[in-house]
Formats: structure tokens, C-alpha cells, sequence
């Protein structure tokens, strides 16, 4: 008997998936035996969840034959908190905190594999219009649009760094259609090149790569990763549906030049082009085990340090009951009319450990912030669910992103891999950021006549 994913028949038997699942539910066990131990610092612990993840990693991957949202969250999780974990080891004050962050990425992923499997055939794929003679004048409108007016701010970037110009046309309706745009419009491009005038996926790059450039010179790695997914999805480059050595070869080349791209950007805060390439070629090889070395490549977002000060204040203060994760009900509301909504977790709570904190800085606190804010240690009822929700997502991706079809569809579909990436630094973040550009992806299929 062989196990079927939408269709497509594999080699795995169900037999081997009950293996397979066996794995992982005892890595699932051996990580809390490990956090229960006696004498385990730390440091070591995050080293033993390297080896654990990594695990969790490659038995999904041989279980669906694909790269699914499960393995993302587990790339997210060691990319943004366990590096953290590992390169900036504290001390016992530390504990709780190290342990609240695995244990809640366990049960995410314990979620994720409970959750019921239901096939999608039910959902109906659009046909992508080809009698809109305006789509590609739309698309050359949109991009000039968002060129034009992001230049100032990559000038400014380039010659003196992110952090000084990080505020230009923020909080404005033009500079929040300028942000949506960047992250939608090279996947717009690669479906309209590629699925609808049949021309190479290469002649899509070429006009997609000013826009990259601009996100590159902005540094905001976030906004980059987001609009560089999908492209390289929607446009063929990436195939996630079938994991062989070529596939891998191609995800292990991308995987290493964004992270050039990203420790790049990392220096690009307060400091020019001049200095830049200088910085980055003196990085050194670190010496150390395997966790260490992983963990180097990484971006550490001070997500760990932002929990141990969210368990400080909510020592003695009330949780925020709904408010926190709430936000992305009315995050669209503009503070000109709104002159008293709420700020989010991200903003406040550091600042109120450190009032002098500039306004342009910014933190990060992780897929259990706002949760943790919202609801102490309930939060990992809702990161049951949130894993369960996860799972559902992951069959939408499957069904229309790696069914390999050339529907509109697609284009929502591979944005939520970054998504998912990146809500390991903050959900609401991520999920505003999604909610916006399907909102714009959705005007944009009423011009263009999508069907």
C-alpha cells in the first residue's frame, strides 16, 4: 500500500509512515526528558535541540518527499531563536526561558502532526485570464510606480545605512502600498512571463531584479525573503514538491547566497556601502561543534533575550487578554484616526525597560509574544492551535502551489512560506503582512480580469 499526497503516488509506505512517525514522536519525548534534566545547561540544551530539529527536519522531508510548512517552521525556529540559544548562552536566570521557547515549538509541531488530514480536491483552482490586454501594462504601471518611489530611500540607504532612513515614508498610504508592492510584485511578474506568455523563466528574473536590488540595498531582510520566495516558486526556479539531488543542490545554493545577502544586510544599520564589503569579508570561521557552526550562519533576532523580559513584567502585571494578538484585527487603522490604539508588544515592552530607546529601533518577540502577553501559560493551548492551523495551510500550499498549476491561486499560496518563516519572529508581523498582500493581490485580479 503506498501513501498518496493529492494525487501523486509515492514510494513511502504506510508502514514506513508509521515509522517515520514514530521517530518523531520520540524526539518530541527525548526533548522534554532533556529539558527536566538535572545539571543540563543552557548551552548544551540548545546543542542537543540542533541535532533534534535536524532530525525532526529530514524525517519530514522523507515522509512527504517534500518541503512542507513543517520543515519551514523548524528552519524558521532554528534560524531566528536556537541560533540565539547557541552563539549568546545566559545564565540560570535564563532557564525558564530557554525552556518555555522549546517546549513551545514542540507543541506547534505536535499540533502540525496531529491535525487531521483532509485532502483539498474540493477547492477550485482559477484559470488564469489571457483576454486582459491591460495586465501587462498594469504590471509595468506597478513597477515604475514602486521604482520611482522607493529610489530616494535606496539612495539614502546605500550611502548612509538602514537605520537613518528606516522612517522615510513609513506610517503613509503611499509608503505601505510601496512596501506591499515590493513583496508581490516579482511573483506577479514570474506568473504573468512565465504561465501566461510561456516565455523563460531567466526573461522574468531580468525584470524582476531591480526590485530585488532595491531590497537588497534596504536591507530589510523580512521584506527580501518575502518577495524572493515567491518568485523563485511561482517562476520555477524552486521545486518544492520534489525533493531529489538536483532539487536539494539548487535549495542548498539559494539557501547559502541569502545568507551572504543576509549577513550583508545585517551590517547595513548604521553605516555605508563604503564600509560594508570590508566588514563582511572579515568574518571568521568559527571553531566549534556542529551547533555552533550552523548557529553562525544564522540571524539571531534577540527574540530569546524579549521573552526573558516579557517573564520579568508579567511577574508582577496583568496579561493583555486578547489585546496583544488582536492587533491584526485593526492594525489597518490609520493613528491619524486612531489616535490611542494600542502599540504592540514589539514596541512597548522594551520600552519599558529602557525609555530612552530610540524611536526607530526595533525588536522582535517571537511566535509566542503576543500570546505570551495575551494569555501566560495558556499560550500553549493557542500554540496547539496554531500548529493545527499550520497543517490546514500546508494542504493549501500543496494543493496549489505544488500541484504545479499555473492558477492565480499559486501566487497566495507560496506566500506562506515566508509567512511561516518569519512568524518565528513575530506573528503579528507576519500575519498583517500576509493579510495585505492578498488584500492587493486581489484588487490587482479584478483588473486584470482573473477568472
Amino acid at each position: 500500500m503506498h501513501s498518496r499526497f493529492f494525487g501523486r503516488k509515492y514510494e513511502t509506505t504506510m508502514e514506513q509512515v508509521k515509522s517515520l512517525n514514530i521517530i518523531k514522536y520520540s524526539v518530541f519525548f527525548l526533548s522534554f526528558v532533556l529539558m527536566i534534566l538535572p545539571g543540563i545547561t543552557n548551552k548544551e540544551l540548545a546543542d542537543f535541540h540542533m541535532y533534534l530539529l535536524g532530525i525532526l527536519f529530514l524525517t519530514e522531508i522523507r515522509q512527504v518527499k517534500a518541503i512542507s510548512l513543517y520543515s519551514v517552521w523548524i528552519a524558521g525556529f532554528i534560524y531566528i531563536i536556537l541560533s540565539e540559544m547557541i552563539l549568546s548562552p545566559e545564565g540560570d536566570d535564563f532557564n525558564w526561558t530557554v525552556r518555555y521557547l522549546l517546549s513551545a515549538n514542540n507543541v506547534v509541531l505536535i499540533g502540525y502532526s496531529i491535525a487531521a488530514n483532509k485532502q483539498l480536491y474540493k477547492y477550485k483552482k482559477t484559470n488564469f485570464s489571457t483576454r486582459s490586454q491591460f495586465f501587462p501594462f498594469l504590471l509595468a504601471l506597478l513597477t515604475i510606480f514602486y521604482l520611482y518611489n522607493m529610489f530616494p530611500k535606496v539612495s539614502m540607504s546605500y550611502f548612509y545605512g538602514r537605520q537613518l532612513v528606516s522612517t522615510m515614508g513609513s506610517g503613509t498610504l503611499k509608503g505601505s502600498l510601496n512596501s506591499a508592492l515590493g513583496l508581490i510584485l516579482p511573483a506577479l511578474i514570474a506568473y504573468y512571463v512565465v504561465h501566461i506568455k510561456k516565455s523563460s523563466k531567466w526573461v522574468a528574473l531580468a525584470f524582476v531584479l531591480p526590485i530585488f536590488l532595491f531590497l537588497i540595498i534596504l536591507s530589510t531582510r523580512f521584506k527580501l525573503l518575502f518577495s524572493v520566495i515567491p518568485f523563485f516558486l511561482v517562476s520555477g526556479f524552486l521545486n518544492f514538491d520534489k525533493v531529489n539531488l538536483k532539487s536539494m543542490v539548487l535549495l542548498l545554493f539559494a539557501v547559502v547566497v541569502l545568507s551572504l545577502i543576509s549577513q550583508l544586510t545585517k551590517i547595513n544599520r548604521n553605516e555605508s556601502y563604503q564600509n560594508r564589503w570590508e566588514n563582511l569579508s572579515e568574518r571568521k570561521m568559527v571553531n566549534g561543534n556542529l551547533a555552533e557552526i550552523i548557529a553562525n550562519q544564522c540571524s539571531p533576532e534577540g527574540c530569546v533575550a524579549m521573552t526573558r523580559l516579557a517573564e520579568r513584567y508579567f511577574e508582577d502585571h496583568e496579561h493583555t487578554y486578547g489585546k496583544s494578538i488582536g492587533f491584526i484585527t485593526y492594525f489597518w487603522v490609520p493613528r491619524a484616526i486612531w489616535p490611542d490604539k494600542p502599540t504592540q508588544v514589539d514596541h512597548w515592552l522594551p520600552r519599558y525597560f529602557n525609555p530612552n530607546m530610540a524611536d526607530t529601533a526595533s525588536t522582535a518577540s517571537g511566535f509566542t509574544g503576543e500570546l505570551r502577553a495575551d494569555f501566560g501559560y495558556l499560550s500553549y493551548f493557542f500554540l496547539f492551535l496554531l500548529g493545527v492551523l499550520l497543517k490546514r495551510c500546508n494542504y493549501y500550499l500543496m494543493f496549489y502551489n505544488y500541484g504545479r498549476s499555473p492558477c492565480y491561486e499559486s501566487i497566495y499560496a507560496s506566500l506562506l512560506i515566508p509567512t511561516t518563516f518569519f512568524s518565528l519572529r513575530g506573528l503579528n508581523l507576519s500575519i498583517t503582512t500576509y493579510i495585505c498582500a492578498v488584500l492587493l493581490l486581489l484588487l490587482i485580479s479584478k483588473f486584470i480580469g482573473v477568472r
